[in-house]
């Protein structure tokens, strides 16, 4: 059966009265299809009903009625209905010390692969916790072509590296991407955010946020409409969907997400302090925001390179001038950290397998510098759902 497209308009939301019977509706659709809304690469259509909201909401009731209760990081204990902060209040003056690693997948349709993948996932764990420190990966729920995600490896192999990441103390999101740069309509893009949590939490895991949906539509507050806490790893493409006003000239001139890739907002001391927003507006703080914020202040392996305003921020190497690169960072973020106020270095890489015995180095070297901090009390090292937690704490 083909996908189901959506074409109304997305502004013509249902009455309070009229949501809550047709979420009754929607969910009665999906009991007694018995359907789930994805399998494999595509979308299954439950049916073709006459109103475009109760095709929505029956994806939501797909998405939020997994076989798996909520875990400890995708996660950490949190679900829909928020979640608890372990610092009881804002931050004390410290800084947030966060590694996001995108699981970008392995090679497609081979047990061994997936196998040494996993290994190589736990290896990466270790030098972490070597540390003290945590890694938040954010995993794609479906890779096509010459990749396998993660969840696909999981469901044809077993071996769930995923919520043992949890059990060990890491954190565990979405990394979208299904729409990211596509103009899709807005009800198409919530069905994949809806769908594309369903498959992750088949896996085990339940996330609160999401990253890789940025768009030229407003994709913030499909996120928050989708259930989502919170959003990561902001790059320029992010800013497509802002007020025309408020887009650079380098913005207004992105096409595609692969050719403005680079840490957003250009401001390094906005990318250190997370925020709140609501709807397309997404740069303005608002205290009560649907969504928190968390940029990524730079990507690990070209720390350096842009610092040095080099060219091209992805693709990389990690060397020992980025090592050189996080530590000048580093004291810049300690210097800027103060009571009240939640401050976060966030540096974000990709993961496809691989790593060379140089690049270990270089990322201990990092960990020791952020360890150092840590035991001053300066520091903390943090996944990303516990930097939210702390934001949304408020002071």
């Amino acid at each position: 059966m083909a996908p189901i497209r959506y074409t109304a308009p997305w502004h013509r939301r249902p009455t309070p009265t009229r949501l809550y019977h047709t979420i009754e509706r929607a969910i009665g659709i999906v009991e007694a299809s018995g359907s789930h809304c994805y399998s494999g690469n595509r979308m299954i259509a439950i049916g073709r009903f006459p109103f475009r909201w109760i095709l929505i909401l029956a994806a939501f009731a797909c998405a939020t009625s997994s076989k798996t209760s909520p875990n400890s990081d995708g996660g950490e204990g949190a679900s829909d209905a928020g979640v608890s902060s372990s610092d009881g209040g804002a931050d004390g003056g410290f800084v947030h010390l966060v590694f996001i690693l995108h699981l970008e997948g392995h090679d497609n349709g081979d047990s061994s692969q997936y196998a040494i993948y996993n290994s190589q996932i736990r290896t990466l764990m270790d030098t972490w916790e070597d540390a003290g420190a945590k890694i938040s990966f954010e995993t794609e729920s479906v890779v096509t072509g010459v990749k396998e995600s993660l969840v696909q490896g999981i469901s044809l192999y077993g071996d769930n590296v995923l919520t043992e990441a949890v059990s060990r103390g890491h954190g565990v999101q979405l990394h979208g991407g299904l729409q990211m740069g596509v103009e899709a309509t807005m009800d198409a893009f919530m069905v994949d955010l809806y769908s594309q949590r369903r498959l992750l939490q088949d896996a085990g895991i339940n996330p609160v946020s999401v990253s890789n949906v940025c768009s030229s539509m407003d994709w913030t507050s499909a996120a928050a409409d989708a259930g989502y806490l919170f959003v990561t790893s902001i790059v320029e493409y992010c800013g497509k969907s802002l007020p025309i006003e408020k887009q650079s000239a380098s913005t207004q001139a992105c096409t595609t997400p692969d050719t403005c890739h680079g840490q957003y907002p250009t401001d390094v001391n906005k990318r250190l302090r997370p925020w709140r927003a609501n709807g397309p507006d997404w740069v303005t703080s608002v205290a009560n925001g649907a969504l928190g914020i968390i940029p990524s202040t730079y990507n690990l392996s070209c720390i350096s390179e842009e610092r040095a305003d080099a060219g091209s921020y992805t693709g990389c190497t990690i060397d020992a001038n980025d090592v050189a690169a996080y530590i000048a960072v580093l004291n810049d973020a300690v210097a800027m950290a103060a009571p009240g106020v939640v401050t976060a270095f966030t540096v974000v890489s990709s993961y496809g397998g691989h790593p060379t015995t140089s690049e270990f180095t270089y990322v201990a070297q990092i960990l020791q510098a952020g360890r150092a901090y840590v035991d001053q009390g300066k520091a903390r090292f943090s996944t990303t759902l516990e930097v939210y937690n702390a934001l949304d704490a408020g002071p």
